[in-house]
């Protein structure tokens, strides 16, 4: 089934997210490098449904997480966020 989204929903630039959070070229990479991986990604949730939304959680957890152990005062603060669970 494929997914809808609302018309008012406007997905960032993709480099714009980068830069408003922070990371770095080496993430930026890694990234753009998973990008390409997108369609099976995405072939795999809709072979199982409702794992995008755990997974999505889960995810949204780490993140809150990772904000609370690594603070914005620490040097490199977004790549040491992303790098906690990777």
């Amino acid at each position: 089934m494929p997914e809808t989204f609302p018309d008012s929903l406007i997905v960032p630039d993709f480099d714009e997210k980068i830069t408003f959070n922070n990371l770095s070229g080496v993430v930026n990479h890694q990234l753009v490098m998973g990008s390409y991986q997108e369609n099976l990604l995405m072939q795999y949730f809709n072979e199982n449904p409702g794992i995008k939304e755990i997974l999505q959680k889960k995810f949204h957890a780490f993140y809150e997480q990772a904000k609370k152990d690594i603070p914005e005062s620490k040097e490199h603060y977004a790549d040491s966020r992303f790098f906690l669970y990777s």
